[in-house]
C-alpha cells in the first residue's frame, strides 16, 4: 500500500553499476529494502542497456519480478515490458543498414570494434581485447560472423562502440556530428552505445508515468552513467552513486554511496519510509 505522506512514488534506476556490480551482483541489504519497496506496492522500473533476456533471469534470482509493480525497460528505452500485463511493447525507431554501414567505415580505420544488438546477441566481426573487461555485457551470446557488415541486410536495435576511452573521447564528437540521426553516450569507459535519435531512457518517462498515474516529479531516478541523464533529468528526484561519472554527479540531486555498499537500499528507505 503506498504511503500517502510520502513525497515520492515511484522509481526508475539504471541496472548495471547502480543496482549490481561485477555482472551479476547486488548488497543483500539493498536487495532486501527493494523487497520490502515493492511489498508496499511502489513501482519499481529498471531502465537498462540490456535485453530483456539478459536482465530476466538476474531480477528473477533477485526476487522482484514475483511483484506486479515491478517493470523492465530494455534496449535504453527501445523495449518496455509490463511484468503485471506481462506485454511487451516496441519502439520501432532502428538504425538502419546504411546507418550501419557509414558507422563501421569510420571506426574500422580508427580500430575501434563495432558490436551490434539483434536476434538476442551481439554480432561483430572478431573477438577484441575488451570483450575481456569485467563488465555487463560479457553475459551475453556473441554471434562471430565474418563479413558481418557486407552481408547485413536488416535494422538493429542499438550498436556500441568498443576501444579504450581515450580513442573514444575523441570519436565521440565526430560520431556526433556525422551521423545526426543517431544519439551517442557512454555506458561504460569502454563503451559508447550507439541508437536511433530519441531512444534513450528519458522518452520512456512519460509512458509510464501515464500507465502509473504517477507524475514525473513524483519519480526518483537512480545512475550513474551517461546514458542515464535523460532519465534523471525529468525525474523529481535524481541520486547518482559514488562510483558514477563525474558528468552524472554533476547533474544529479544526490549523491549516494559506491554501488557495492548499502547506500541505494538505504536511500528508498529513507524516502520511502520502509
Amino acid at each position: 500500500m503506498k504511503n500517502n505522506k510520502t513525497k515520492y512514488q515511484a522509481v526508475v534506476t539504471d541496472f548495471d553499476w547502480t543496482l549490481i556490480y561485477e555482472q551479476k551482483k547486488i548488497n543483500e541489504e539493498t536487495r532486501e529494502r527493494v523487497i520490502q519497496y515493492l511489498k508496499k506496492g511502489y513501482p519499481f522500473i529498471v531502465v537498462t542497456g540490456r535485453p530483456l533476456f539478459t536482465l530476466l533471469p538476474l531480477v528473477e534470482k533477485f526476487g522482484f519480478v514475483h511483484f506486479p509493480s515491478f517493470h523492465m525497460v530494455t534496449y535504453n528505452g527501445a523495449v518496455y515490458y509490463n511484468n503485471q500485463t506481462q506485454q511487451t511493447f516496441y519502439d520501432a525507431r532502428t538504425i538502419n543498414e546504411e546507418e550501419v554501414k557509414a558507422l563501421h567505415e569510420l571506426l574500422k580505420p580508427l580500430q575501434i570494434n563495432l558490436l551490434l544488438y539483434y536476434d538476442e546477441a551481439i554480432h561483430l566481426n572478431e573477438v577484441f581485447d575488451f570483450l575481456e573487461k569485467k563488465n555487463s555485457i560479457d553475459s551475453l551470446p556473441l554471434v562471430i560472423q565474418d563479413n558481418l557488415i557486407d552481408t547485413l541486410h536488416r535494422p538493429v536495435i542499438k550498436a556500441i562502440a568498443a576501444s579504450d576511452e581515450e580513442k573514444l573521447k575523441k570519436v565521440l564528437p565526430i560520431l556526433k556530428e556525422q551521423f545526426p540521426s543517431l544519439d551517442f553516450f557512454f555506458s561504460q569507459k569502454f563503451y559508447i552505445e550507439i541508437v536511433k535519435k530519441g531512444i534513450n531512457k528519458g522518452e520512456i518517462l512519460p509512458r509510464l508515468s501515464k500507465d502509473l498515474a504517477i507524475p514525473l516529479e513524483q519519480f526518483v531516478a537512480f545512475g550513474d552513467s551517461d546514458n542515464d541523464i535523460p532519465m534523471l533529468k525529468k525525474c523529481g528526484l535524481s541520486i547518482t552513486l559514488e562510483n558514477g561519472r563525474d558528468s552524472v554527479k554533476k547533474i544529479s540531486n544526490r549523491i549516494i554511496g559506491d554501488v557495492s555498499t548499502s547506500a541505494f537500499g538505504e536511500a528508498l528507505e529513507s524516502l520511502f519510509d520502509l
